[in-house]
Protein backbone atom coordinates (compact mmCIF):
# COMPACT_ATOMS: atom_id res chain seq x y z
CA UNK A 1 0.00 0.00 0.00
CA UNK A 2 2.81 2.41 0.89
CA UNK A 3 4.70 1.63 -2.31
CA UNK A 4 1.62 2.37 -4.43
CA UNK A 5 1.17 5.66 -2.57
CA UNK A 6 4.82 6.51 -3.29
CA UNK A 7 4.36 5.64 -6.97
CA UNK A 8 1.35 7.97 -7.15
CA UNK A 9 3.35 10.81 -5.58
CA UNK A 10 6.28 10.24 -7.95
CA UNK A 11 3.89 10.24 -10.91
CA UNK A 12 2.37 13.55 -9.83
CA UNK A 13 5.79 15.05 -9.14
CA UNK A 14 7.06 14.00 -12.58
CA UNK A 15 3.93 15.41 -14.21
CA UNK A 16 4.04 18.77 -12.38
CA UNK A 17 7.78 19.34 -11.80
CA UNK A 18 11.03 18.15 -13.26
CA UNK A 19 12.27 15.43 -10.95
CA UNK A 20 15.70 13.87 -10.85
CA UNK A 21 14.88 10.78 -8.79
CA UNK A 22 12.68 9.39 -6.06
CA UNK A 23 13.79 6.92 -3.39
CA UNK A 24 11.98 5.26 -0.50
CA UNK A 25 14.19 5.42 2.59
CA UNK A 26 13.54 5.37 6.33
CA UNK A 27 9.75 4.97 5.89
CA UNK A 28 9.48 8.11 3.72
CA UNK A 29 9.79 9.10 0.06
CA UNK A 30 12.62 11.45 -0.92
CA UNK A 31 12.20 13.15 -4.30
CA UNK A 32 14.94 15.35 -5.75
CA UNK A 33 13.78 18.16 -8.01
CA UNK A 34 15.88 18.88 -11.10
CA UNK A 35 16.52 22.54 -10.27
CA UNK A 36 15.49 22.75 -6.67
CA UNK A 37 15.46 21.20 -3.23
CA UNK A 38 14.79 17.63 -2.17
CA UNK A 39 11.26 16.96 -0.97
CA UNK A 40 10.47 14.40 1.73
CA UNK A 41 6.96 12.88 1.70
CA UNK A 42 5.30 10.50 4.15
CA UNK A 43 4.24 7.14 2.72
CA UNK A 44 0.60 7.64 3.67
CA UNK A 45 -1.92 10.43 3.86
CA UNK A 46 -3.78 12.54 1.35
CA UNK A 47 -1.75 12.92 -1.81
CA UNK A 48 -3.69 15.97 -3.02
CA UNK A 49 -3.07 17.84 0.25
CA UNK A 50 0.65 17.06 0.10
CA UNK A 51 0.92 18.18 -3.52
CA UNK A 52 -1.01 21.37 -2.73
CA UNK A 53 1.29 22.14 0.18
CA UNK A 54 4.34 21.61 -2.00
CA UNK A 55 2.90 23.78 -4.74
CA UNK A 56 2.27 26.62 -2.28
CA UNK A 57 5.78 26.35 -0.81
CA UNK A 58 7.44 26.30 -4.23
CA UNK A 59 5.38 29.30 -5.32
CA UNK A 60 6.62 31.20 -2.26
CA UNK A 61 10.20 30.16 -3.07
CA UNK A 62 9.95 31.40 -6.66
CA UNK A 63 11.60 34.85 -6.88
CA UNK A 64 9.38 35.89 -9.82
CA UNK A 65 6.13 35.21 -7.98
CA UNK A 66 4.16 38.19 -6.73
CA UNK A 67 3.42 38.59 -3.07
CA UNK A 68 5.37 37.47 -0.02
CA UNK A 69 8.08 34.88 -0.52
CA UNK A 70 10.53 32.95 1.58
CA UNK A 71 13.91 34.71 1.72
CA UNK A 72 17.25 33.11 0.81
CA UNK A 73 15.76 30.60 -1.61
CA UNK A 74 19.18 29.47 -2.80
CA UNK A 75 19.87 28.13 0.68
CA UNK A 76 16.77 25.88 0.75
CA UNK A 77 17.90 22.29 0.28
CA UNK A 78 15.10 20.22 1.85
CA UNK A 79 11.32 20.56 2.10
CA UNK A 80 9.95 18.04 4.61
CA UNK A 81 6.21 17.38 4.32
CA UNK A 82 6.02 14.53 6.85
CA UNK A 83 4.74 16.81 9.60
CA UNK A 84 1.56 18.83 10.11
CA UNK A 85 3.60 21.99 9.55
CA UNK A 86 6.11 21.55 6.70
CA UNK A 87 9.77 22.02 7.58
CA UNK A 88 12.04 23.98 5.23
CA UNK A 89 15.78 23.53 5.73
Amino acid sequence: KKQFFALGVIYDMFYLYQTKEGVIENDSLVVELENGPSVIFPLEGEKDVLMGSLSLILARLNPTAQGPRIEDTKKVSIIDLRFKNPVIK
